[in-house]
């Protein structure tokens, strides 16, 4: 598997991650329309505050919102 660096990092940590994501029935389920329709539901509830981040991001990120880092180094979007 071609995977990204973090991802690699994760499923070489944990056994039964590497076991779960080499299981084509896991995978299956994972990738069934009910599953990812569960998934978005608990992001949404976890995360509510990000329901409309799709329509906001261009291809360099954020379009529409200027962004600075303060006096304290902290991002701030103005």
């Amino acid at each position: 598997m071609n995977l990204n660096p973090q991802l690699r990092t994760m499923i070489d940590s944990n056994p039964q991650l590497r076991e779960m994501m080499q299981n084509p029935d896991s995978l299956r389920q994972f990738s069934s329309p009910e599953m990812m329709q569960k998934m978005a539901t608990l992001q949404q509830s976890l995360f509510p505050q990000n329901r409309n981040t799709t329509s906001n991001l261009g291809a360099g990120g954020l379009s529409g919102t200027n962004q600075s880092y303060g006096s304290t180094g902290c991002l701030s979007t103005v």
